[in-house]
């Protein structure tokens, strides 16, 4: 598949490389959604790996820059029994594929990599649509107290004295590694 060509852009296939070097260029992640926009949950294991690999590949091939260390599971659709060993590391054709994260589709907001309920195999992503944008910034605006703002050191998590019940009692100090926690 086209990564640039889905559904009907098949004109914009001969730009795949300048666009895939452009996002590079200018500081994006290039992240895996499967060469053929496939549901995993239909595939066998051999067929899953084949298709996060040869995504890797082919962006590889386009920049080798491409690091590929996400999946965004097509249609929230994870291998049968939402087993995620896969994403964790595979070897094929003499290579070894590996992602730190998957995020699903069209979900809630994400946990903070510090909650308790936190796993980066299972991150809810929203997606980009205008009414699910406008639908998460009027349950921000409805609900301010679930807002927080960090101090912007990677070094720090930061969190406020006082939050929402929903969120009481959800820090995982485990999680911290090594970084320092500042109540507010």
């Amino acid at each position: 598949m086209a990564p640039f060509a889905w559904p009907d852009g098949e004109d914009q296939v001969p730009f795949e490389k300048e666009k895939v070097r452009w996002l590079l260029d200018h500081g994006y992640e290039i992240g895996d959604h499967t060469v053929n926009h496939a549901y995993l949950n239909q595939l066998s294991n051999e067929e899953i790996e084949k298709e996060l690999a040869d995504a890797v590949d082919m962006m590889r091939d386009f920049d080798a820059r491409s690091q590929m260390e996400v999946i965004a599971v097509p249609f929230g659709a994870y291998p049968v029994h939402g087993d995620t060993t896969t994403f964790e590391g595979f070897d094929r054709n003499g290579k070894h594929y590996a992602f730190s994260a998957a995020l699903n589709v069209g979900a809630n907001p994400g946990y903070s990599p510090v909650d308790s309920d936190y796993d980066p195999y299972w991150i809810p992503r929203i997606r980009g649509s205008r009414d699910q944008i406008n639908q998460w910034f009027s349950f921000v605006e409805e609900n301010p107290g679930i807002m927080y703002v960090s101090d912007g050191n990677p070094g720090t998590v930061t969190v406020p004295n006082d939050l929402v019940p929903s969120l009481a009692g959800k820090l995982d100090q485990s999680k911290l590694d090594g970084k320092t926690l500042i109540r507010y």
